[in-house]
């Protein structure tokens, strides 16, 4: 409903049902001012995009006379009064069924949204109800409002091509202009290895379509693709037979100067530490996908200047003799990166990696971690950890064995402790014998053992210095002979403090030179009285347990 007291002065007055029609009054109204409210009412009906040539239904409307039906006061005809705009794709009419108040619209041609696109896609139709009165005939009017929806009737084209570093697909749409209808969706054919990706651009509507992935020019010079292009929403047609439109698009592929490659890209040699220098690695290998130019070989990253390279040939060679304990390694291995130039203009670089692996040669000895150490005075024996390293990998490097040298008897030996099986020396044996009773098992230990100082470290590396309680406060030399796996030796001297460490924890910065005095006096006394012992004695080794020995050979695995 519209008009007066419903959305014109005086407002508010009137409403309407929209589903039954019952006009409601909500409010009294001045007849002083207002003696007459003209209102009609407004019919709205929705279409999409139709054509028809014999007459489709727009939609059916009644009215009613109070007056008697019998007469011509009670009777009445249904006319279009008007219809806005005028266009010539379009005739609506109406027909009405005879001795009845009802009467049905229909159009004839095409209800386009284009078309109407300048009358704001609607249709305004009013209808006039006019009765058969003999002296007055009386009449009324309504409206009927068509609005047409836009349909996806109209498909996208491609209508030019522009190139700059992508290429850009401009596409014109006669539906709505930002409708999904109008909005563009682009698909690629002929391009299974994916190069290349197409989008919309959202404002414009033109596609863009770019390389994601480089092509090789070696491979293909060109290529061709075809370009389809629909709508967000599907296309609407009247005919069932729809075949979207290819636009064939050729790609031309532009030869650029590719690096060499190295063939293979990471090459891994071998070669003994202390090799003479010029020894032979490798020769290097590199292919230019271009087959058009030559490469020529350099170092790259060679820290410590390891390696030479032929220019011409590739053929690597060692510069220097290299050390497998060189601290530039890392895992027994040094890398060079290596480089192939062409001569393409400008010149493009492949790199590679040689990876050289240096075997471990027996060039280094153990040597001890400390040469010099405090042992307290004591009742009975003490003891001290020593410990060893070696450079060298196995089996050039532990287990160590350790031999204490000098006269060392009854003053110094080596502890076979941790669990390790004692191998004993016997007189007059020329081989060593694995003791059969199991370690855990006490054993009684032969008389015929002979005192030695040597110890081989079952745990590899470490042993224990014992001193015994014939040793008084003093500073000594105590060389040691320390062996590694393959019979390479070092013999150092450790320096060991005596000192009585209930008086004071640093009594080893003291040296009392009456008392050093007095203890070298009775190690010459000891000395001689040990050297008539073990006159003409010989001895080798078996095995066996005693823990209050003096002279014992442990074997570590």
């Amino acid at each position: 409903l519209k008009g007066s007291g419903v959305d014109e002065e005086p407002t508010g007055i009137l409403s309407i049902d929209n589903n039954k029609g019952i006009v409601y009054v909500h409010k009294k109204i001045d007849f002083e001012a207002y003696q007459v409210l003209r209102v009609f009412q407004l019919i709205m009906q929705y279409f999409t995009d139709v054509c028809s040539s014999t007459g489709e239904k727009v939609i059916t409307v009644m009215a009613t006379d109070n007056d008697d039906s019998t007469t011509p006061n009670g009777t009445f005809s249904l006319k279009i009064k008007s219809v806005t705009p005028k266009t010539d794709n379009v005739e609506f009419f109406i027909e009405q069924v005879e001795n009845t108040y009802t009467g049905t619209i229909y159009f004839r041609g095409c209800l386009e949204y284009e078309v109407n696109m300048l009358h704001s896609q609607k249709y305004t139709i009013l209808i006039e109800a006019k009765d058969h009165g003999n002296k007055i005939q009386l009449s009324s009017t309504a409206t009927v409002l068509i609005n047409i929806i836009d349909k996806n009737n109209h498909l996208p084209e491609i209508t030019s091509q522009t190139v700059t570093e992508v290429l850009y697909l401009q596409v014109t749409d006669k539906d709505s202009h930002g409708s999904a209808a109008w909005k563009a969706k682009f698909q690629i054919k002929g391009d299974k290895e994916n190069y290349f990706e197409i989008k919309t651009d959202p404002t414009t509507n033109k596609g863009i379509l770019s390389v994601v992935k480089p092509m090789d020019y070696e491979l293909e010079t060109s290529r061709n693709l075809s370009v389809s292009v629909e709508n967000e929403v599907p296309y609407f047609s009247w005919s069932s037979l729809y075949l979207p439109k290819l636009y064939p698009i050729t790609i031309g592929v532009i030869d650029v100067n590719d690096p060499p490659e190295f063939v293979p890209r990471v090459k891994e040699v071998m070669i003994m530490e202390n090799s003479a220098t010029g020894t032979y690695l490798y020769t290097l290998k590199a292919i230019d996908p271009d087959k058009t130019f030559a490469s020529n070989y350099a170092k790259g990253q060679d820290v410590d200047n390891w390696v030479n390279i032929d220019s011409e040939t590739g053929k690597v060679t060692t510069a220097k003799v290299l050390d497998r304990e060189s601290p530039l390694l890392k895992n027994s291995t040094y890398t060079v990166l290596t480089y192939a130039v062409d001569n393409g203009v400008p010149p493009s670089t492949g790199t590679g990696t040689l990876v050289i692996h240096v075997s471990d040669e027996n060039d280094n000895v153990p040597v001890l971690d400390r040469t010099s150490l405090v042992m307290c005075l004591s009742e009975g024996p003490t003891t001290a950890n020593l410990t060893a390293t070696d450079q060298d990998l196995p089996p050039f490097g532990g287990p160590f064995t350790y031999e204490l040298q000098g006269d060392v008897k009854r003053r110094w030996k080596m502890d076979p402790n941790f669990g390790k099986i004692p191998i004993y020396c016997y007189k007059n044996e020329a081989v060593l014998r694995r003791g059969r009773t199991p370690v855990s098992q006490s054993m009684v230990v032969p008389a015929d053992i002979k005192v030695n100082t040597t110890l081989i470290s079952l745990q590899g590396t470490t042993v224990n210095l014992v001193k015994e309680n014939t040793v008084y406060s003093g500073v000594y030399e105590v060389p040691i002979k320390t062996s590694d796996n393959q019979g390479r030796y070092a013999i150092q001297n450790l320096t060991v403090t005596v000192c009585d460490c209930t008086i004071s924890a640093s009594c080893h910065l003291r040296r009392m030179s009456g008392s050093h005095i007095a203890f070298s006096a009775m190690g010459i006394i000891v000395l001689a009285a040990l050297l008539l012992l073990g006159k003409g004695e010989a001895s080798s080794c078996r095995a066996g347990a005693h823990p209050s020995s003096t002279h014992r050979h442990v074997r570590t695995n």
